[in-house]
């Protein structure tokens, strides 16, 4: 993994699980939400990262998998520091 990106999966119908990398020094905001697809069908989760100016990205990976490479020092070693340690899990419903 390239420690300047993250690595995720888009979860959008329209590019849904093509692997997309955004700038970890461009995320601003990481959170958890249902989603009701205009085809229909049952709410589904998930993890939105907001990184402008390219906007709000819909993946697949889970808040505590994001904030996982989020914490990965450059060497590839888990922060001592974790602003995940510290955040509210919200989960807007």
């Amino acid at each position: 993994m390239n420690y300047n990106f993250l690595t995720l999966t888009n979860a959008n119908p329209h590019n849904r699980g093509e692997r997309i990398a955004l700038r970890r020094n461009h995320i601003v905001s990481v959170f958890t939400t249902k989603v009701i697809r205009e085809e229909g069908g049952e709410p589904e989760t998930v993890t939105c990262v907001f990184a402008p100016p390219y906007g709000t990205w819909e993946v697949k990976e889970t808040y505590e998998e994001v904030f996982k490479q989020l914490n990965k020092t450059e060497d590839g070693a888990p922060s001592s520091v974790t602003p995940a340690a510290s955040a509210t899990v919200a989960t807007v419903v």
